[in-house]
Parts: C-alpha cells; sequence; structure tokens
C-alpha cells in the first residue's frame, strides 16, 4: 500500500505518461487559461458607461472599482510567488483560478440579487435608474412631486451592489495574481533551451494580451442586448440604453471554472530538475523573503526596466480603463461600437505586437543588450507617433438649454423643467435640445416628438443631432501603430528582466515586476485618470437633489488632458528603458549565461549579485 501511494506521488511530482507530462501541452492550456484570467477586468471596463448609468457612478468611483482588482492582485502576488515558487506550481494555479472563475459567477448573479428593467413599449421613456419620465411640457411637475417614496430603497440597493462587486473584483485580483510569477518561471524551468523558452513566453503573453480583446467584443456584444433581454423600444444610442452586461460575468466564469480542472493535472516538474530540490521550511522562506527582494532591487537595470514598464502601465491602465467611454463621447459613437473598435484593436496589438516582440527575441536570439536597446526604440518612435492623438478629435456639440443658453428659453421657468436631465432630441431646425420640457414639447409620438414652441417646425427626434468629425479612423490608425511599439516590448522587457537576476530570484523578479506595474501602474491609474475626466464634465445628471453620473464633457479639454497625460507617461517609459540599455551596454550589469546554475545559498547569491554589478567601474 505504502508503494502504491509512493508511486503516485513520484508521478504527480515528475510526470508519469501522457500529455500531462509535456511543455507544449501545459502551455496551450495555460494561454487559455491566461486569456481568461485578462479577460474579466477588461469586459467590466467595456461595461463601465452601462454600470455608471444603472448605478449613477461617476469616472472617479468607477475607477474605484476597477482599482479593486488591483487591490486583490497585490495582496496576493508576493505570497504566491515567494511560498509557491518552490512548490506544487500547476496545482496553486488550479486552485486560484476557480477562486477566479466563482467570484466572475458571483458577479453575474448581482443582476438577478436586484433585477433592473428597461422601459418597455408602454414607458419607453421613463428612467430606469431614477424612476422617473422624461418629461413634457404638460407633464412638468415640482421636484418633490417627481421623487418617488422608493427612491431611498433604490438608492441603497444599487450601493449594495456596487459594494459587493467591488469585493468580487478584489477576489478577481487574488485569483489572478499567480499567473505569471509562478506559470512564466514554471514554463523557463521546463523548457528545451532559451529559444524555446522565449517563443513560448511569448505565445502565453498573447493569449493573455487576447484576453482583453475577446472580453471586449464581448462586451461590444452583450451591449446590444436590453439589460433584462425583453423587447424594448429604446434605441441603442439613446441615453437611457444599458446593454445586458451580466451575461459575460457568467460566461466568462464558467469557462474559468472549466480550465482550473486540467490545469492542476500538470505534474510538479516536466522535465528532470538538474539539481536537488530542496523545499525549505516557511520559517526559512519567510526569512528569506525580503533578502531576495534586496537581491532583485540592489539590481540597477532591474530598477529602470521596472522603472520604465510601470510608467507605461501607468498610461495602459489608465487608458484601458476609459477607452471605450472615451471613444464613444469623443467621436459620439454608441457604446457597442466602441467596444468593437477597441477589441479589434486589442486583438491585433496581441497577435503582431506580443507575437511578433516574442518571435523576434527568439529568432535573432537577442541578448540583455539587444532586448533593451530593441525596445527603446520601437517604443520612443510609438510615443512620438502618438502625440499626434493630441489634435484628432471633436470638438462639443452645441447644446441649447445647457449652461448659459437654458436662461434665455421660455420653457426653463413656464415649464418648470429640469435642466440637469440631459434627454437630448434633435429638432427640424438641426440643433440639439438639452430635453424635451426645455425644448416646450407637448406630445410624443414614438421616437418624434411635436408641439414643441422652441422649436422652428415645431418638431424633433429623440437623440443628438449627426455631426461631421473626420477624426475617426486616423485617431484608430494612430492608436493602432503606437500601440503595436508598445506591446512589441512586453517580451523582451521581461527576458531581460529574468536573464539578470540570479535564476533562484526570477519567480520573485516576475513577481516584483508584476507587482510595481500594478501597484504604480493599475491600481492607481484607474482613480486618476477617472478623477482627470470628471474635471472636464460640463453637465451632471441630477435625480432628487442626488449627483449621478456626467452626461456631457467638454471634449477639448478631456482630450487635451487625457492624451497629454498618455504621452508624457510614454516618455518617462522610454527614459528608464534607455537607461537600461546604457547600464548593460556599459557592463554595470551582466546577464547569467544559463537559466540553470544551481540555487545558491542567500549568502552567496548576494555575494553573486554584488560582484555582477560592480565588475565595471566608471
Amino acid at each position: 500500500m505504502k508503494k502504491n501511494g509512493t508511486s503516485v506521488n513520484v508521478m504527480a511530482e515528475s510526470g508519469g505518461n501522457g500529455c500531462f507530462n509535456n511543455i507544449l501541452w501545459f502551455t496551450a492550456v495555460f494561454s487559455v487559461t491566461s486569456l481568461l484570467l485578462e479577460s474579466v477586468k477588461s469586459y467590466t471596463v467595456s461595461q463601465i458607461t452601462a454600470l455608471e448609468k444603472q448605478f449613477g457612478l461617476s469616472s472617479t468611483r468607477s475607477g474605484l472599482l476597477l482599482s479593486c482588482n488591483e487591490i486583490g492582485y497585490l495582496s496576493a502576488i508576493f505570497f504566491f510567488s515567494h511560498f509557491g515558487g518552490k512548490r506544487f506550481i500547476p496545482r496553486i494555479l488550479s486552485c486560484a483560478v476557480a477562486v477566479y472563475g466563482i467570484s466572475s459567477l458571483m458577479s453575474g448573479l448581482l443582476h438577478f440579487m436586484n433585477p433592473v428593467s428597461l422601459p418597455g413599449e408602454e414607458d419607453v421613456f421613463s428612467n430606469y435608474s431614477s424612476q422617473q419620465s422624461a418629461r413634457l411640457c404638460q407633464d412638468s411637475v415640482h421636484e418633490h412631486e417627481r421623487c418617488s417614496a422608493t427612491k431611498d430603497q433604490a438608492t441603497d440597493n444599487g450601493r449594495w451592489v456596487y459594494n459587493v462587486l467591488a469585493v468580487l473584483m478584489v477576489l478577481q485580483g487574488v485569483g489572478k495574481s499567480p499567473r505569471f510569477s509562478l506559470g512564466l518561471p514554471y514554463v523557463d524551468n521546463n523548457s528545451r533551451d532559451k529559444q524555446q523558452s522565449s517563443l513560448l513566453t511569448g505565445i502565453i503573453m498573447t493569449m493573455a494580451f487576447l484576453g482583453p480583446a475577446v472580453a471586449l467584443g464581448l462586451g461590444g456584444w452583450f451591449s446590444n442586448f436590453p439589460l433584462n433581454l425583453n423587447d424594448t423600444q429604446l434605441d441603442k444610442s439613446s441615453p437611457q440604453w444599458i446593454g445586458a452586461w451580466w451575461i459575460g460575468y457568467l460566461v466568462l466564469g464558467s469557462a474559468a471554472l472549466f480550465l482550473a480542472v486540467p490545469l492542476g493535472c500538470f505534474p510538479r516538474h516536466i522535465k528532470k530538475p538538474t539539481v536537488k530540490d530542496t523545499t525549505k521550511s516557511l520559517k526559512d522562506d519567510v526569512l528569506d523573503m525580503p533578502r531576495a527582494v534586496l537581491r532583485i532591487l540592489k539590481n540597477p537595470v532591474v530598477d529602470c526596466l521596472l522603472f520604465g514598464s510601470a510608467s507605461g502601465l501607468f498610461f495602459v491602465g489608465g487608458y484601458l480603463s476609459f477607452a471605450p467611454k472615451y471613444i464613444a463621447n469623443q467621436f459620439a459613437t454608441t457604446a457597442a461600437e466602441a467596444n468593437f473598435i477597441l477589441s479589434i484593436l486589442e486583438l491585433l496589438w496581441a497577435v503582431v505586437g506580443t507575437l511578433l516582440g516574442g518571435i523576434v527575441t527568439s529568432r535573432l536570439r537577442l541578448t540583455s543588450i539587444g532586448c533593451t536597446k530593441l525596445t527603446t526604440i520601437v517604443v520612443s518612435i510609438g510615443t512620438v507617433l502618438y502625440s499626434l492623438t493630441l489634435v484628432l478629435g471633436c470638438d462639443s456639440q452645441n447644446i441649447k438649454g445647457l449652461g448659459d443658453s437654458g436662461y434665455s428659453m421660455v420653457n426653463n421657468t413656464s415649464c418648470n423643467c429640469d435642466a440637469t436631465e440631459f434627454m437630448p432630441l434633435c429638432g427640424v431646425d438641426n440643433v440639439t435640445y438639452i430635453n424635451p420640457c426645455m425644448a416646450g414639447c407637448q406630445s410624443q409620438n414614438g421616437t418624434t416628438y411635436t408641439g414643441c414652441s422652441e422649436i422652428p417646425g415645431n418638431e424633433g427626434t429623440m437623440g443628438r443631432c449627426p455631426t461631421d468629425c473626420p477624426y475617426l479612423y486616423p485617431y484608430i490608425t494612430v492608436d493602432l501603430v503606437s500601440g503595436l511599439a508598445a506591446t512589441f516590448g512586453l517580451v523582451p522587457v521581461m527576458m531581460t528582466i529574468m536573464k539578470t537576476v540570479h535564476p533562484r530570484d526570477k519567480s520573485m523578479a516576475v513577481a516584483m515586476s508584476s507587482f510595481l506595474n500594478s501597484f504604480i501602474g493599475f491600481l492607481p491609474s484607474s482613480i486618476v485618470y477617472g478623477k482627470v475626466i470628471d474635471t472636464t464634465c460640463t453637465l451632471w445628471e441630477t435625480t432628487c437633489g442626488e449627483v449621478g453620473a456626467c452626461a456631457l464633457y467638454d471634449l477639448p479639454s478631456l482630450r487635451y488632458r487625457m492624451k497629454g497625460m498618455d504621452t508624457g507617461l510614454q516618455l518617462l517609459s522610454s527614459v528608464g528603458f534607455f537607461a537600461a540599455f546604457l547600464l548593460l551596454k556599459y557592463g554595470v550589469v551582466k546577464e547569467y549565461p544559463d537559466s540553470e546554475v544551481p540555487p545558491t545559498q542567500p549568502e552567496a547569491a548576494e555575494d553573486i549579485e554584488k560582484h555582477d554589478v560592480q565588475s565595471t567601474q566608471f
């Protein structure tokens, strides 16, 4: 009996037979898993506008919701990387993916905890979030009469769902935290050689980068479905429209749970280790953790690469968090169209940019010097090109009834209209009016308003008037090319980090890269960008005295502030990569020639690191 138990343990440790004892099969399963682990946050990004409308969120609050994912990620990354790097990596990854899948499923089920319906045919112009109607002039009443007794209950329910979703986003961050810090060293340690390792790393990172593209594509698709999946006469361009945001969480969560099973079936070692595996006690691991961190931070090349990556990812995190919203507002597209545009960009960035970076690094057998030189050149070119987005945008549309123009409208007082209610209509005079009440409309027939005293011709149609802005496609082209330049450098930077630290510190180095990229980049960027976006708001929706989401933005200010910040961050990133190139070129730090250098004692490793850093004196 003991012999059989020992055989099972040995088989689990070192492989056994079949496809689970193959690094290519692991790469295939882990690549698809990485795609899913990068999907849910991006799917949330695609539904930001819907969530803001339903729960009355500002961009700052929605940015905080996205940052909750990074809070969970940061809280677990060091724990997984330091204590999991010397243990059964596939099983740890499997458990983490299961946590991710369960929390994603629960995010979708929140819709059934507090269901909300879009208005049907009989109340097509009612406001689902505030339980009030878009008023005509003859329907106008005083503010206290319009606020229903159920307002407080609806507000409390919205806050409850928001808080629970924030907790679930934290759990999703915990679930995805070990994907690179454990998965990539596992691939590197079990690959045939460095060339295969570079190629497989490029494939995994490419698939991971496809995650946002898939998520945004799903988001664009589900945004076309009404929230409650029932028929409605609302148009997708209507300010009241909300897509079925909850379906995507159910789909992605189920897929993650399905993949967690085969991921846990891979052995601890696919390739027989060249040195004896010496798993230390928990006490030794805890004591060695700060030493490992210090060893890595003493490496100036790694410091420069981390600075460059964090600066670039601050831009990436902020930009991607609000990219669909930016495109929809700047170029007057629907949320579904903006999501589809960004999904195509993400797809091309992943397939062409990230994969090409891995292939070039592998085929050209680039050293660390070559990797940093190539990254510096490509990222600098992308930064210069991206600066063109400062001028590629639209002017704000003139809306009658907004701001000072509302005081000159007779119906502002005679109809007792709410000047903060944004239900735009396009008059037959090709002028956009803020809402039917301010336009003096007396009746409606479907999407047509009639008897509008403020409109020459007395008639208008629901929605804004078309605008003539020719910059959408030039913007997409510039964004595509500059994004390809940025994603091209992901694999070379990651390979340089792993080549310039001692092999025993590879897991911790990747973890520190992920931690700092998240802590300095993704965590604060959503909040900062959300705050910047809020400063450009010209009209806040106010319901019964409570400020909700922003209805209109000053488009030139939005463009200059967002794109100016983007360009500055990319410049900092280029400086960091260039500094790393100089340090390697002049021999301040040298890369390790073989990834299978036997692990040393902490003191010996520190001596090696010190010798490498000080090998050349200026």
